[in-house]
Order: C-alpha cells, then structure tokens, then sequence
C-alpha cells in the first residue's frame, strides 16, 4: 500500500479530487487510471470523501498498488528465464558432445522469449481485474506537512 497525502480541491457528491505530487512509483501504479496529470509533478485524483473532507483540507490517502509483483515480472522472470535456458543448453550440449555456446544461447533466448509472452498473457489477464480504488485514510491537522 503506497500512502500519499493531498489537498482536497473540491467535495460534489461524495467524490473528493484530491491533489498529490506525482512520484516515481506512480508510472507503475495499479490504479493510475484515476488520476489526471496537470503537466509536472501535480496529480488530481478521485476518491470517495468518505471522511467528509471539505475543500482545502489535508487528508492522506491509501493507493493499493501491486508495484513488487510488476518488479518481480519485468525484471526478475525475463532474467530467470534466460539463465535457465543457457544453463540448460550448456547441460544439453555436453551430453550431446557438441560445443555448448550455440545450445546455450538458442535456449537461453529461447525462454527469455517465452517469459515475455507469459508476462503478455499474465498483463492481458490483469488488465480486466482493477485494483482497489484510491481511499482516504484521515484529516491530516494543519500543522502537519504534506511532505515527509
């Protein structure tokens, strides 16, 4: 869960637009869609006032984001992958008695290529499941910073 705190620009009919600075982990966020950029680091995002905020007031607020899992997908499983298949392709090509490097290479790519298809099928899936919508946490006091 990744915890942002805002300035509540306006309060219409239970819906709070809620205005963050925009961070590096917001490029990966599950739940972007909510948020509408205003050019630099500025975010106005939707929320359910579900605390009643009033405009101006300072509240935080909870994103679920699913940033570790996206991680472990675009960078680990590719990774894993290939080093899976190189190693197999060295075992491969000794047992066939023949020089390993093209074995080694070919299957090495072979499911580097695989993992990405998987990582594309996996994204495809998610794309239908949404991530838990962004919710307020608390009325921050005034003498308390936006920035930590």
């Amino acid at each position: 869960m990744i915890v942002e705190k805002g300035i509540v620009e306006s309060s219409h009919q239970g819906i709070a637009r809620v205005r963050i600075i925009r961070t590096s982990a917001c490029n990966e966020c599950g739940v972007k869609g909510a948020c509408h950029v205003f050019g630099g680091k500025e975010i106005l995002i939707e929320v359910a006032n579900t605390l009643g905020a009033k405009s101006g007031e300072r509240i935080e607020l909870a994103l679920e984001g699913s940033l570790v899992k996206i991680s472990f997908l675009l960078y680990l499983l590719p990774t894993i992958g290939f080093i899976l298949g190189a190693y197999l392709g060295v075992h491969w090509a000794s047992s066939l008695g023949v020089n390993p490097v093209g074995p080694s290479a070919g299957l090495g790519f072979l499911l580097l290529g695989a993992a990405f298809l998987l990582i594309r099928r996996i994204s495809k899936k998610s794309e239908t499941r949404r991530s838990p919508p962004p919710r307020m946490l608390r009325i921050l006091p005034p003498s308390e910073p936006l920035s930590d």
